[in-house]
C-alpha cells in the first residue's frame, strides 16, 4: 500500500486509552499504528483491552452504572449482529467475483483458437522431427501468451469495472 501525503488527507486512530484521535495526515496515523501496535489502532479497542490497559496504566477502575453497562451490552449485541451481516454479504461477494472469474476464463477459452495440428511437410509419416517439435513449442508459448494477454485484461477491466473507471481497450 502507498502512502500519499497531502494536506487534505487526515487519518483517525485510535489510542487505547485517550481514544480516537484525528492526525492531520494519514501517514502519521499509519507510522502510529505500526510503530506502536500495542497503544495505537485503526479500529477501537474492545472493552476488555481499555480495561487492561488502565490497569497496567496504575489507573483506579471505577464499577459501571447499570445504564453503562447495558449500553455496552447493547453496542456488542449491535456489533456482533452487524458481523454477521457483514460475514454473509462478504461471502456473497466473494461467491460473485469467482463467478465473475470463471465468466472471464470461459470467456477466453471461447475466443481461444483450437489447437493446431502439427502438420507434415508433404504428408510425410512418422515421429516429429527436432525441427518441427521446436516449432510446436514456440506455437503453444505463443498461445498461451496470448491467453495470459486475454485473461490480464479481463481482470483488469473487472477490477476498472469495480471501482467505476472507464473501461480500456
Amino acid at each position: 500500500m502507498s502512502l500519499k501525503i497531502s494536506a487534505n488527507m487526515s487519518a483517525v486512530a485510535h489510542h487505547i486509552l485517550t481514544g480516537a484521535f484525528t492526525f492531520p495526515y494519514a501517514v502519521d496515523a499509519h507510522s502510529a499504528v505500526s510503530r506502536f501496535p500495542d497503544e495505537w489502532s485503526h479500529e477501537p479497542w474492545s472493552m476488555e483491552a481499555i480495561e487492561r490497559a488502565r490497569r497496567e496504566a496504575g489507573e483506579e477502575l471505577e464499577p459501571l452504572s447499570p445504564e453503562e453497562q447495558e449500553a455496552i451490552e447493547e453496542h456488542a449485541r449491535a456489533v456482533a449482529e452487524a458481523n454477521e451481516r457483514l460475514a454473509e454479504v462478504r461471502r456473497r461477494k466473494a461467491a460473485e467475483k469467482a463467478e465473475a472469474d470463471q465468466i472471464a476464463a470461459d470467456e477466453a477459452l471461447v475466443r481461444s483458437a483450437p489447437p493446431q495440428v502439427a502438420r507434415r511437410p508433404f504428408g510425410r509419416k512418422g515421429d516429429p522431427t527436432a525441427a518441427e517439435l521446436e516449432l510446436i513449442k514456440k506455437r503453444e508459448a505463443k498461445k498461451e501468451a496470448d491467453e495470459r494477454i486475454v485473461r490480464e485484461k479481463a481482470e483488469q477491466d473487472a477490477q476498472a469495472a469495480a471501482k467505476g473507471a472507464p473501461i480500456t481497450r
